[in-house]
């Protein structure tokens, strides 16, 4: 028996002692998969003249970063397979994406092959710009700490907007210059302060990339400038105060000139002068207070009190003043925060405190423009128009007004009649309902979240018009560029929403509190899909162009945020947009121009440029769409 088993043995015993061993004993690990490589030069694109010690990044499943040599050329190797965004910046210059066709442009995707070396890269970059003037005040003279600040476009809450790019404060002699400027659209406004800053905004060209929609030189950061912390006085009277002039001199953003930079450009001479404006007080009194002795409910509003007392004369008890506590032993009211919001995306906002047990309320020193006075209690938003033109204000009545809990009802469409919904959908139940308010209250605290679970509602809303959002399928606009939905959500879109029998998806919801009220949304589950060409006067394809849809209807594309897509052509002219509500859009491509020049009020002379198509409901749709270019 034993002499049967030991041959079996032994070959098992070479078998193991022929198998490859670390020092360990242990197994050798498998070689390390395939990689690929890349080598490139970064050059002036207007002459192809080499740079030396531009960083270069490489952005994708690994991230990895180099600098030039004194030729330019710059090399990656062991990039693992997949696509890489490619970055290029340097002191002086504008941050570049390979593929760019212009300063600001979408860029293209490099893929790297397992084993397989990537086409040779060259990056073009773009010098930056400049912008220099002088402040000055009425007189003429010289105005030192002034703060100068270039802006750009943006929406913030779906409004038109401008944030600061950069800002500088003036010398001794006025003088400003806001340098390091990407090419593009800017508007510079300037404010006297009554004390020089220790801080100002510069671009910070060691920025991290992260989102490229906001990289680079484009992000900021605050640099402390500590010998210009000295007080000065600015001349005002009493009832005059210093706000932004924009360039020339307007107190009106939508009379500001633009500065359109190109690249390289010193632009000079952009002066301004400012001077203190004449403000007038507001006063007057919340109604129908809350009561204080009556402690909220479930995150209710309390009830609220009885007919409050007359107002005090002009110039009497002003807002935030302690008051009467109504009678003896009755807890003390605290103050209600009212605030003035203007109507313009570039005018002031204002805050004061209501007294709690009287409702009074004064905001001392408003400049002439439109306004809506509000309140936010306990989730509910009371408002009212207010203008303010050439005197004081005295006598405003606004009551608070209880909000009242809308249902919400949330469901599929008839899986029968469309079709069963993608697998991986997630339930519905777990979209979300925002509102905003119609028009906008910028920096108004946000509305109160619905109440989830078996019974969903909106708690608390009070009579008024209203924006709805369906997140994450149908969001609001905050930058530039839409929030589209995440993959798991691409087979999916809003398909209606109603308040009773009416339709409020593209009009906006106008509330009124009625019993039988409830919001039902719909999703449909067949969106659509688009692709097309861009191509220019000549009938030839281009590359690396912007593409952006929007709702045909300009009306409607305010509250269609989900018919909002950005997108780029590829090497080859082409475009395709996945995960479209049905429905009409007019598409836009262009070259040369900035990201937000459809925030520009000049966009609107390019409308019959765009071109209109319908997009039907789980098809297909081709398009061929003409180029708009900066230089027409």
């Amino acid at each position: 028996m034993m002499k049967t088993k030991l041959p079996a043995l032994l070959a098992l015993l070479i078998a193991f002692a022929a198998s490859p061993r670390t020092s360990q004993g242990t197994q050798t690990p498998p070689a390390p998969a395939a990689t690929g490589s890349m080598e490139g030069v970064a050059v002036l694109a207007a002459t192809g003249q080499p740079l030396s010690k531009v960083l270069i990044d490489l952005r994708g499943p690994s991230s990895l970063s180099t600098i030039t040599e004194e030729d330019g050329k710059f090399y990656f190797p062991n990039v693992m397979p997949g696509q890489y965004h490619l970055y290029a910046r340097r002191e002086g210059y504008a941050l570049t994406e390979y593929g760019q066709r212009w300063s600001g442009g979408p860029g293209q995707l490099i893929t790297f092959v397992a084993g397989q070396p990537a086409p040779n890269v060259q990056l073009g970059l773009t010098p930056t710009a400049a912008i220099s003037g002088r402040i000055t005040d009425l007189n003429g003279l010289p105005v030192t700490g002034a703060r100068v600040r270039a802006m750009k476009t943006t929406v913030q809450e779906n409004r038109r907007q401008l944030r600061i790019y950069q800002e500088a404060v003036t010398n001794e002699l006025g003088e400003y210059r806001l340098f390091w400027m990407a090419p593009g659209r800017y508007y510079v406004n300037a404010t006297m302060q009554a004390w020089q800053v220790n801080s100002q905004v510069v671009n910070n060209p060691n920025a991290p990339i992260g989102d490229t929609s906001n990289a680079g030189l484009a992000t900021s950061r605050s640099v402390s400038r500590p010998e210009t912390t000295k007080p000065i006085g600015t001349g005002e009277a009493a009832d005059e105060i210093y706000v932004p002039i924009y360039f020339p001199r307007t107190l009106d953003g939508e009379q500001a000139i633009p500065i359109d930079l190109k690249a390289g450009e010193d632009a000079r001479n952009v002066d301004i002068s400012v001077a203190p404006v004449r403000t007038y007080h507001v006063r007057g009194r919340l109604t129908n207070l809350p009561d204080p002795s009556a402690a909220p409910q479930g995150g209710r509003a309390g009830q609220r009190a009885g007919a409050a007392p007359p107002l005090p004369p002009a110039g009497g008890g002003g807002g935030g003043r302690a008051g009467a506590a109504g009678g003896a032993g009755a807890p003390a009211a605290p103050p209600i925060q009212v605030r003035l919001a203007p109507d313009n995306w570039f005018g002031s906002i204002y805050s004061a405190q209501a007294n709690g047990s009287t409702g009074e309320f004064e905001f001392p020193k408003v400049i002439t423009g439109g306004y809506t006075l509000y309140t936010f209690i306990e989730g509910t938003t009371s408002r009212m128009p207010v203008e303010v033109r050439n005197g004081d204000i005295d006598g405003l009545s606004m009551p608070l007004i209880a909000g009242v809990d809308l249902p919400i009802n949330i469901s599929m469409v008839n899986v029968t009649l469309e079709g069963q919904p993608p697998k991986n959908l997630p339930d519905v139940s777990t979209l979300r309902v925002v509102l905003y308010r119609d028009p906008t209250l910028i920096n108004a605290p946000p509305m109160t979240p619905p109440v989830t679970g078996a019974s969903p509602v909106i708690p608390n809303l009070s009579p008024g018009n209203y924006r709805i959002y369906i997140q994450p399928l149908l969001n609001p606009i905050n930058g530039t560029d839409p929030q589209t939905p995440p993959a798991q959500w691409q087979g999916a879109y809003v398909k209606s929403i109603q308040l009773g029998d009416k339709e409020v998806l593209t009009g906006g919801l106008h509330y009124e509190p009625h019993p039988d009220n409830v919001l039902n949304v719909v999703i449909g589950i067949n969106p659509g899909t688009l692709e097309g060409r861009v191509l220019n006067a000549q009938q030839q394809l281009v590359p690396s162009a912007a593409v952006v849809l929007f709702a045909e209807s300009q009306a409607a594309r305010i509250t269609r945020t989900d018919m909002f897509r950005v997108s780029s052509t590829d090497r080859e002219g082409k475009f395709q947009v996945k995960g479209l509500p049905p429905g009409d859009y007019k598409v836009f491509a262009w070259e040369g121009l900035d990201k937000d020049a459809w925030l520009e009020p000049d966009f609107a002379q390019n409308e019959n440029r765009g071109q209109p198509v319908h997009v039907d409901e789980g098809k297909i749709q081709n398009v061929d769409v003409p180029i708009i270019s900066s230089t027409k």
